[in-house]
């Protein structure tokens, strides 16, 4: 997997530090350009880094912009012990015997 650029990790260090921001004013606090702005949010809401946090209507605006906030961490991964699944380490064990 190739590292993250540097306008991916400005624009998540700004949503980290001012919290919920919509595009426009990530990527004044990123310093990155609007159009990078908005093609690297939809690709970490894409990769569920950011989530859409909610809307709202600017002032003096007949438009409703969507707010971005980083993702919550995903659940752990449980191991799959039960019925159907089987140990691998009994199975090499096994068949080195």
């Amino acid at each position: 997997m190739r590292p993250q650029g540097e306008i991916r990790q400005a624009v998540l260090a700004a949503i980290r530090e001012r919290g919920p921001l919509p595009v426009r004013e990530v990527a004044a606090a990123a310093q990155v350009s609007y159009a990078d702005a908005k093609r690297t949010v939809s690709r970490c809401v894409q990769a569920r880094q950011l989530v859409v946090a909610g809307r709202e209507k600017p002032a003096n605006s007949r438009a409703w912009t969507q707010i971005y906030d980083i993702a919550p961490p995903p659940p752990p991964i449980e191991p799959r012990h039960g019925h159907g699944w089987v140990d691998l380490g009994r199975v090499v064990s096994g068949w080195a015997r």
